[in-house]
């Protein structure tokens, strides 16, 4: 059901692993073995900001199977950020 989408449409880099999950609901997805910092989480956000320029109705969560620190953790729940992980 989930399809790739250019990440470069919402004036992300073309690094971006973005994925419509739904109508209105979109992935950044994150693979990699080392551990989701705060650093990264503030990254994730502003890229989610990007992306409601143009959707402002739009549902953005994040996809990752690297553990995520509790700082970062913190921070993605305080800014409504559901964190979805996977295999």
């Amino acid at each position: 059901m989930a399809q790739k989408v250019n990440p470069v449409k919402f004036g992300l880099t073309g690094r971006t692993d973005l994925e419509k999950t739904g109508k209105n609901h979109y992935s950044i997805i994150i693979q990699r073995k080392s551990r989701i910092l705060l650093k990264d989480g503030e990254k994730v956000l502003e890229k989610i900001k990007l992306i409601n320029e143009l959707i402002p109705s739009a549902k953005i969560d994040l996809m990752t199977n690297a553990p995520i620190c509790s700082k970062a953790r913190k921070f993605l729940n305080e800014n409504g950020i559901e964190i979805v992980h996977i295999d």
